[in-house]
């Protein structure tokens, strides 16, 4: 696992390689620049972590429910990363896949966080990560409702797309 900090500002993810200072999973995130940041946990290897999700402080797995953390440059600041815990849909025949664009263009939105989530409750299902070209497929999913919902920090998603799978 990995974090890396998101400005609070602008679509593109500042990545920070985190050094690790001791065997309690404590990372250091170098702070490139005084200002407001959202601390980002990253939990995706495939099969490594399949019952956990991508993380925003405090815990949750969507950016607009992340707390901001102020930095005003040489600060040390102590936080804890809870994981979110997913109930992975797994065990069915069926998968969804799609490809991911910037609005009004044909650039595709590349390494993304693409959620298949439970419908109503809105928790995570699976997480798939968009490849080079924008796609993504998620697999072996039971028939049920779901959700389709990609993470962008900073871009609202603005459509939602319900998919009953069967």
């Amino acid at each position: 696992m990995y974090g890396y900090l998101v400005p609070e500002i602008g679509y593109g993810f500042q990545y920070e390689n985190p050094q690790v200072i001791d065997q309690n999973n404590v990372y250091h995130l170098p702070i490139p620049a005084p200002g407001s940041y959202y601390a980002y946990l990253r939990t995706y290897m495939p099969g490594f972590a399949p019952d956990y999700s991508d993380a925003y402080y405090p815990g949750v797995f969507d950016w607009s429910q992340a707390t901001l953390i102020n930095l005003t440059g040489c600060d040390t600041t102590d936080i804890t990363m809870p994981l979110v815990t997913m109930t992975p849909a797994t065990g069915g025949n069926c998968r969804v896949t799609g490809l991911v664009r910037y609005d009004g263009s044909l650039e595709p939105v590349r390494y993304n966080p693409v959620y298949l989530l439970y419908k109503p409750t809105n928790l995570p299902a699976q997480l798939e990560i968009t490849g080079s070209g924008g796609a993504y497929s998620i697999e072996n999913i039971p028939n049920g409702n779901y959700k389709i919902w990609v993470d962008i920090p900073g871009l609202p998603q603005i459509t939602t797309h319900h998919i009953t799978v069967n």
